[in-house]
């Protein structure tokens, strides 16, 4: 999503809301927010503490990117400033995250981060207070920012951002940060990366002003790399390549611990179904870790690409197949006289973000996902012997791939 865009229903941009568009936007800027999205992510030394991190959302009334405290009136209607947190920030917005953590875990006064503006003008804010070392070196308890960008006329254009470094890696250019709205709005994350590959311009010191959690900031190994998953209802694997001087891995689900392993895989099988959940690595030399590698993932039903289903004809295991150019679907069944395996037609796979194994009531099983652009929708299905389709469609509205996140 646009950094700059303010809008994901289009609340704010019908030609008859272009006074009140104009008034919320002024309204969010005063008090402070980000509004902008990183992709993936790396946990960072503590989890997601935020105490305001279930908060409604109430962006029909006051804007997208807001979350309120408190209890709407008789008409639905949130009172005045229910968004604004006693941080000076809005809620569940990369500011207020920032301004909390580094009072809460580092001991940062209220006074030293409050007020700042949003969350790409932290570092001219800083500045321009006095007082605030500003530079690109990254620490423990700075802030690290992605600067606002304007247009033309000297109008704000994109608010950018600002998340908190949690860990620095013996390269010194190297950090793992967390942060709010940085892989989906108002959700906290964490990434590992360098200025460049996190597409940061500036960070603003405050270890002067913390009283804790600064120092022991550098760890002897390197961080996990890319961590690949398959994920179930019920269940979920981990896997990573192994980290050179690692002596064993802790495995957070959310910011607690699950377990440790020698080397991978890790499956956790103490997950729900129609949840979110991000997992980090952290690779350890004795009780010196290094910053972790994290996923997020959501479990649904029967939703992963490798899948474990009841068939009427008997227990199936069911999968993608082939390569990019000759993608189809392979079923293998446990039947009462042994095992059948059935590869359907050479199709399309779909859209990683969008395709699932589904239980049908008649016992069969099919592979369901949206192609071409999302607007189409195909499903193969199985029972335990063969397959048939693709069945494809028309044109349909397929909704928003997070209208029930």
């Amino acid at each position: 999503m646009d950094e700059g865009v303010l809008s994901r229903r289009g609340t704010l941009s019908s030609p008859r809301s272009g006074r009140w568009a104009a008034l919320l936007v002024a309204v969010f800027m005063a008090v402070s927010s980000c509004f902008a999205l990183i992709g993936t992510s790396a946990s960072a030394a503590v989890g997601d503490n935020y105490p305001s991190r279930s908060l409604p959302d109430c962006s029909f009334q006051f804007g997208v990117y807001s979350w309120c405290a408190g209890t709407p009136g008789a008409n639905g209607k949130y009172p005045a400033g229910a968004w604004a947190s006693g941080r000076g920030y809005a809620y569940r917005n990369c500011t207020d995250w920032a301004s909390f953590h580094l009072q809460d875990y580092y001991g940062v006064p209220d006074s030293v981060v409050r007020g700042l503006q949003n969350g790409g003008q932290w570092a001219t804010g800083a500045k321009a207070r006095g007082g605030y070392l500003v530079n690109k070196t990254p620490a423990v308890g700075a802030a690290v920012v992605r600067a606002a960008t304007y247009n033309p006329d000297g109008t704000l254009k994109t608010f950018g951002h600002v998340a908190v470094i949690d860990a620095v890696n013996p390269d010194k250019t190297t950090f793992t940060i967390s942060q709010y709205n940085g892989a989906g709005t108002g959700k906290y994350s964490t990434a590992t990366g360098t200025m460049t590959s996190l597409k940061f311009t500036d960070i603003v010191h405050f270890e002067k002003w913390a009283t804790r959690n600064v120092s022991g900031s550098s760890s002897s190994v390197a961080a996990v790399g890319a961590i690949s998953t398959i994920t179930h209802g019920s269940r979920v694997g981990l896997s990573w390549q192994p980290v050179a001087g690692a002596t064993g891995y802790r495995v957070l689900r959310d910011g607690a611990h699950v377990g440790t392993v020698a080397a991978a895989p890790y499956f956790d099988r103490a997950v729900s179904v129609g949840q979110h959940y991000t997992y980090s690595v952290v690779a350890m030399s004795g009780a010196d870790p290094a910053p972790g590698s994290s996923v997020q993932i959501s479990t649904t039903w029967d939703s992963a690409d490798h899948a474990y289903l009841r068939t009427k004809a008997g227990p199936s295991e069911c999968g993608r197949a082939g390569d990019a150019t000759h993608q189809y679907l392979v079923c293998n069944t446990l039947t009462a006289t042994g095992w059948v395996s059935g590869f359907s037609q050479v199709y399309d796979w779909g859209y990683a973000t969008d395709r699932a194994w589904v239980s049908n009531p008649n016992g069969t099983v099919s592979y369901c996902r949206t192609f071409i652009e999302g607007k189409h929708l195909v499903c193969d299905t199985w029972n335990g012997a063969t397959w048939t389709g693709p069945k494809s469609s028309g044109v349909l509205d397929t909704g928003y791939r997070d209208a029930f996140a």
